[in-house]
């Protein structure tokens, strides 16, 4: 997996190995050391290099709440320009501005808490092909039991946006997009 530091790199941010993985998480963890806490929240699917990493946002982390639309403007675009400005050849406020355009170009989803389960809104975009699992997104979120997996149409990658990130990041993986 590909770790940067950059000056223009957010200062919120927080890299933390759980369950094998890397996760960045904007809103950091209080415990390190314990389980995961169970928690709403939303989180984007990011090609960094070969790999696919889970940016998650989780509710239980912070005092307020933020939605794709801001998580994808204040975060996962700061986070994607950081990473491949010096792969593409474009400043990092240049490329920040052209991703800002694609909200619906990355694997997204959403944790809520119905009753006493959690389910999982996504895009039926989750493919072998990314190395991302079900599992993964659920131990980010804390969610002991296996959650209840919801496809939704307001989830799914759109084909016009992924297609863009595409040709602006010059990548060659392809993923599922309507």
């Amino acid at each position: 997996m590909d770790l940067f530091v950059t000056k223009k790199m957010p200062t919120n941010l927080h890299y933390q190995i759980r369950h094998d993985l890397l996760l960045l998480s904007f809103t950091g963890v209080a415990n390190d050391d314990g389980p995961v806490m169970q928690s709403e929240g939303v989180y984007y699917l990011a090609p960094l290099g070969s790999k696919w990493m889970v940016l998650a946002y989780r509710y239980a982390d912070v005092d307020r709440e933020m939605d794709h639309s801001e998580f994808w403007e204040f975060h996962v675009c700061q986070h994607l320009a950081a990473h491949w400005c010096t792969k593409v050849a474009l400043s990092y406020s240049n490329l920040r501005k052209r991703i800002r355009e694609y909200p619906y170009g990355l694997p997204r989803g959403r944790v809520t808490r119905v009753g006493r389960t959690y389910h999982v809104y996504h895009g039926a975009d989750l493919s072998n092909a990314l190395g991302v699992k079900r599992q993964t997104i659920e131990a980010i979120f804390g969610l002991k039991a296996k959650a209840k997996w919801v496809e939704d149409d307001h989830e799914h990658c759109l084909m016009g946006d992924k297609e863009a990130l595409r040709e602006i990041l010059a990548l060659e993986v392809d993923w599922d997009a309507v």
